[in-house]
């Protein structure tokens, strides 16, 4: 399954614009409100890519951690901040990052044998 080239493209040009403003950020220091849509932005494009990246695992752990992990990004865009969300939420991005670096790893040990 592959990504219509469109949408890959108006992806990544969210995403540009999600990391240009969190530069600008650094040095204008948006209001309260505009960095909230602009983490809410940031976080759903997270949760997409890992709810994607979710669907071309073959091992159905690995596929439904990223997919679980991908949901909860953007939901928690929906849910009132707390400390068990905030840990939830690294939990959730670090997660998939970790997998995909250990599997990656054992994949080029594999072709290395």
């Amino acid at each position: 399954m592959k990504l219509n080239p469109f949408l890959q493209k108006l992806f990544f040009f969210l995403i540009a614009i999600v990391l240009i403003a969190k530069v600008m950020n650094w040095f204008l220091d948006f209001n309260s409100e505009i960095n909230t849509i602009i983490n809410a932005a940031m976080f759903s494009l997270i949760g997409m890519a890992y709810i994607y990246t979710g669907l071309f695992w073959d091992k159905k752990l690995i596929q439904t951690i990223f997919i679980l992990c991908g949901i909860f990004l953007i939901g928690m865009n929906f849910l009132k901040e707390t400390t068990w969300i905030s840990i939830m939420a690294i939990i959730c991005l670090l997660k998939p990052m970790v997998i995909g670096r250990i599997s990656s790893k054992d994949k080029k040990e594999l072709a290395e044998q």
